[in-house]
């Protein structure tokens, strides 16, 4: 979804990331423990020893100016949220592909139907090949703000070699201390 700051309204666009030939995880079988029972997600993943581990804090449905999108409509923040994370993982040197667990907070469980159908039909560009990230599902009683239905946070991994913008010891935005 694009976001137009001025109105705070969405616009189609596409959520498809170019996808790395295959995913920099690696899925982890546990033979003793059932196949993921509701799909879309692996029971555990293992990142090569040269990547650099990504801690992508909770994204919500804002645009970049931070005005809420989609106040009412679970689908419209959903699908900013993925944006969202997918800009942040861009940010880091990272895709989707590289997404090691993904951890989505919902306020009512009336919405995991409607998450999973969102999340479907985003998993279905980002990860073609089958192969997903880790994936808790908690309902919570409320977010940071009350407008918010939805919020995801992530770990993903990028190669040392392609984290552009972020330097050790140098502070970014939001952490001016």
């Amino acid at each position: 979804m694009s976001v137009d700051a001025a109105t705070a309204t969405q616009t189609p666009a596409s959520t498809q990331t170019p996808a790395s030939p295959e995913p920099t995880y690696r899925p982890v079988d546990a033979v003793t423990v059932a196949l993921p029972s509701l799909g879309l997600y692996s029971h555990a993943v293992r990142a090569p020893r040269d990547h650099q581990l990504v801690c992508v804090s909770g994204q919500l449905s804002v645009t970049p100016d931070g005005v809420p999108v989609g106040v009412g409509d679970f689908e419209a923040q959903m699908r900013t949220v993925l944006t969202n994370l997918r800009t942040v993982l861009a940010s880091a040197g990272a895709t989707p592909t590289d997404l090691l667990k993904m951890t989505t907070y919902l306020v009512s469980a009336d919405l995991i139907d409607d998450f999973y159908r969102v999340r479907e039909s985003v998993f279905a560009d980002w990860f073609p090949d089958g192969v997903f990230p880790g994936n808790t599902l908690l309902v919570v009683s409320r977010l940071v703000r009350p407008e918010f239905l939805i919020e995801i946070e992530a770990l993903a991994v990028a190669p040392a070699a392609t984290q552009p913008g972020i330097q050790p010891g140098i502070a970014t935005r939001g952490s001016d201390v």
